[in-house]
């Protein structure tokens, strides 16, 4: 005969409230996305969102899952995982400011290598529309 016990019940009481928190920030991540987009701000690259804090569920093991926070006016990035007793805990954090200013970084073909091919099929494109008569 197998016994049953009440340890069951916490686990689900923390889904449970994984899936309430999840659904609270569906909730709010919906609102931002249908709510107007302000105008492109020139000096940063970003859509205006300076001095938001912008969050995302979503699987950090195979087993677990957790929050990303992307703080927009800081540049930085934080991994928070749900633990099973229901608490969060920082799994990493940095700044992405200084990796928004490399050229390239373990990518092919190099920026450089793009921008001469661009350069070539220009010249190319001036060279037939002025030979043609």
């Amino acid at each position: 005969m197998v016994e049953r016990t009440n340890s069951g019940r916490g686990g689900s009481a923390a889904r449970w409230g994984m899936v309430m928190l999840l659904a609270v920030i569906v909730v709010m991540l919906g609102h931002e996305l249908v709510s107007a987009p302000p105008p492109a701000d020139a000096r940063t690259g970003w859509a205006g969102q300076e001095g938001k804090v912008f969050c995302i569920a979503g699987q950090v093991t195979k087993d677990t899952y957790g929050l990303y926070l992307i703080d927009m006016e800081n540049g930085t990035i934080c991994v928070y995982q749900f633990l099973g007793s229901g608490c969060l805990k920082l799994m990493a954090a940095r700044t992405f400011i200084y990796d928004c200013q490399l050229d390239s970084y373990h990518t092919e073909p190099l920026p450089r290598d793009v921008a001469k091919l661009v350069a070539r099929a220009r010249r190319l494109k001036e060279i037939n529309t002025t030979t043609r008569p």
